[in-house]
């Protein structure tokens, strides 16, 4: 997981948003984020060193990894291990086209087993450059997933289905409808048989949202610091920036007040990072 990414999971989950696929399958976020930048202010990154720290109810578990990234901050390398059991979780090969935008992926993933498996993504274009199918192969190049992706005229993703190798429907398909004033987008997922399973709206540009009204707090940098989820807390989010104004250090609170008034204050994750200009 990208650093980038894992901001972008911490507001999925401010939002209460239910992400029912994995990252080798696809959905509408997952498209419209596919060929974004690394969250970085300033400066041409070439690696990024962190390490993620949660704080769970079950223990403390730590993950670390190494980014290696390309002359437009993209991530190319992604290695991700489980520091807690010694671990390799993932490795992540990204290959960008002459136009910068991402043209296949190779990823090595832990299973359920502790082995590791491997499956590519071959990423495909209409004349225009915006993305319009997704094949997933194994790793003897056999495909195994198919997904088309029909746009609007603002070259957003408003529908994704994805097919098994044998022809036949995933279990479920997304549709998306946008408020462009309010930098939002609706997610609906539907079973086979058009089923509504879930709908939840969803932030479009996350490096914009501080610019559009709402009940979300940003600091001068445009990160932000706190986020409410409900009349009884809020989440809080704590930076530390080197001198280019990059983010080094973010710690993620939960804040919550019982029905006396009294405040809790819970750690959820620090996240750290080292760059390599």
């Amino acid at each position: 997981m990208t650093i980038l990414c894992f901001k972008k999971l911490i507001s999925f989950l401010i939002l209460s948003i239910i992400i029912i696929n994995c990252i080798f399958a696809q959905s509408i976020f997952s498209v419209i984020h596919l060929n974004d930048k690394e969250d970085i202010k300033q400066g041409s990154v070439q690696y990024i060193t962190w390490t993620r720290t949660d704080f769970k109810a079950e223990g403390t578990s730590i993950s670390k990894g190494r980014e290696s990234l390309n002359y437009n901050n993209q991530v190319i390398y992604d290695f991700v291990e489980d520091f807690n059991n010694d671990s390799l979780l993932s490795v992540t090969t990204t290959d960008f086209n002459q136009f910068g935008f991402v043209q296949s992926r190779t990823y090595y993933r832990q299973n359920v087993s502790g082995g590791l498996i491997l499956e590519n993504q071959i990423f495909k274009y209409d004349k225009n450059n915006v993305l319009n199918e997704i094949l997933t192969l194994d790793k003897d190049a056999h495909i195994i997933q198919h997904t088309l992706i029909k746009n609007n005229e603002k070259r957003l993703p408003v529908e994704l289905i994805t097919y098994n190798a044998d022809g036949t429907l995933v279990e479920y398909h997304e549709r998306a409808e946008y408020f462009f004033e309010d930098n939002m987008y609706i997610s609906k997922i539907y079973s086979s048989d058009e089923e509504l399973l879930s709908s939840n709206y969803e932030i479009l540009d996350f490096n914009v949202n501080y610019k559009f009204n709402n009940s979300d707090v940003y600091n001068k940098f445009g990160d932000l610091i706190k986020s409410y989820i409900s009349d009884e807390g809020y989440i809080l989010h704590k930076y530390k920036y080197d001198e280019l104004y990059n983010w080094i250090e973010y710690h993620v609170y939960e804040l919550t007040f019982s029905k006396k008034g009294k405040k809790n204050k819970k750690l959820i994750t620090i996240y750290k990072r080292h760059f390599e200009y």
